[in-house]
């Protein structure tokens, strides 16, 4: 063998090693390292390649950009929370027996009989709640409701005045959440 066979042995070496580190420069510095296929069975293929080289920072033309995969983003997911059920609108009201409206809005402030009927009063943040019951056999039953604020307007009349429309239901919501206490 001649000696310019022998120095290019070295050559090719220094220049396929050299494209190995290139391509591994363009790897993303987090990407995890994949097993060797010279690695032995049973070692890790970090193990056998010894400690880390150098890598240099230029990008190599012998490796594109486009087939080194993106780093991809952890899925995140977040736990369903169900959405608050919506209050009942008030014509729930109609038809309740006194116990089914004590359970829906509590004991009410105010409490007045008259046989046959009976009204009772609850009392809200800037609303009041008018419940007119009658009796059917030993039972009351809702007949009638009205909805108003503390200076005698209706709530209609009032939310119509404020804003150009009216919403006893954000009344009647609110004392179902309060339980009837205002």
């Amino acid at each position: 063998m001649n000696a310019r066979a022998l120095f290019r042995i070295p050559v090719a070496g220094a220049v396929g090693a050299a494209l190995v580190l290139a391509a591994c420069a363009a790897a993303p510095p987090d990407a995890a390292p994949t097993p060797s296929a010279a690695a032995p069975a049973g070692t890790d293929a970090s193990d056998a390649a010894g400690p880390p080289a150098e890598v240099s920072a230029t990008p190599s033309a012998a490796m594109p950009a486009a087939a080194v995969p993106a780093p991809s983003e952890p899925e995140v997911r977040t736990a369903a929370v169900p959405p608050e059920p919506a209050p009942p609108a008030p014509a729930v009201l109609r038809g309740l027996s006194g116990e089914e409206l004590t359970r829906l809005l509590g004991a009410p402030h105010f409490r007045r009989v008259d046989d046959p009927g009976a009204l009772w009063q609850y009392r809200g943040e800037g609303c009041i709640l008018d419940v007119f019951l009658y009796a059917d056999g030993p039972v009351y039953r809702v007949t009638h409701f009205e909805f108003r604020r503390p200076d005698g307007r209706t709530a209609a009349e009032a939310d119509a005045a404020a804003t150009g429309h009216g919403d006893p239901e954000r009344c009647f919501a609110a004392l179902v959440g309060a339980g009837g206490r205002g």
